[in-house]
């Protein structure tokens, strides 16, 4: 266990970082919510984090570390086998999902419209990613995907909007993609789709001889062009 006392303003990086057996985190009152999803990192038996009641600007529910109006998702307890948030959720956050090795399936919940960056940055084991038809999302940020090298398929809804750099890059196993919007999201980086899915053997673009495909609707358009061609 570990409790953070509410005089704690600020933290280093990885600060709190590969503690095998740390299974509980108190958070103290004046504690930094900057880039915590990074900095609490690889507690690979972690099951509870708590915040102070006092605490201006996160909380905590079912031992899960939110934002105060529960509509970002800041940090998700590694050591957990099942992933399970609240409908309120809008946006995952930053590194708030990374390296979850324990989890092999996600089930996005339909009112998340955002998966900020490296939000399930290396989640290797992860072998299912399940997006519904009916999801809000809109947005796959910077490396937001990366690293997920065991899932094979994944389908995205015709909610989306724009893919960041790196957001698809080292899905090793990943063979199939079906887009679902009628017209193709935009890449928000310059290098558009070999930086977005990579290029190297590892990459869904990249030299592995294996069959790689992409399905969009007959009647979409955007996806034989600009950066898709």
């Amino acid at each position: 266990e570990l409790v953070i006392g509410d005089n704690v303003v600020s933290h280093g990086s990885l600060s709190i970082n590969s503690n095998n057996k740390l299974e509980t985190i108190h958070v103290g009152a004046s504690f930094s919510p900057e880039n915590i999803g990074e900095h609490i990192h690889s507690n690979t038996s972690l099951q509870n984090i708590t915040v102070s009641e006092k605490h201006p600007s996160l909380t905590s529910d079912n031992g899960v570390l939110y934002n105060t109006d529960k509509t970002v998702l800041c940090k998700y307890p590694e050591g957990r086998t099942e992933f399970k948030i609240l409908d309120s959720v809008k946006t995952i956050g930053v590194y708030s999902c990374n390296r979850l090795d324990k989890i092999k399936v996600v089930n996005l919940n339909d009112n998340v419209e955002v998966l900020d960056n490296y939000a399930f940055y290396f989640c290797s084991n992860n072998t299912e990613f399940n997006i519904n038809n009916s999801s809000s999302l809109t947005t796959l940020s910077l490396g937001s995907l990366q690293g997920m090298g065991k899932i094979s398929f994944i389908n995205f809804p015709e909610t989306l909007k724009y893919i960041g750099g790196t957001a698809l890059q080292r899905c090793s196993s990943l063979t199939r993609i079906q887009f679902n919007g009628k017209i193709a999201p935009m890449f928000t980086d310059n290098n558009k789709i070999t930086t977005a899915f990579g290029s190297n053997e590892n990459d869904f673009t990249g030299g592995k001889n294996i069959d790689k495909v992409v399905i969009v609707p007959t009647d979409s358009t955007g996806y034989d062009s600009d950066g898709w061609n």
